[in-house]
């Protein structure tokens, strides 16, 4: 089962990703942002 896509994006939303975003690139994870955004995001 996949997550569903809410209908409307809060800003908050879109903050709490960038800020992971930016962590997990600071933290050397860079692979699992790519991953999350060609699973999830450019699909």
């Amino acid at each position: 089962m996949e997550p569903v896509m809410p209908f409307k994006i809060a800003a908050s939303q879109v903050a709490a990703a960038a800020l992971f975003g930016m962590r997990a690139m600071l933290d050397g994870r860079a692979r699992e942002v790519v991953d999350l955004l060609r699973n999830k995001v450019l699909r």
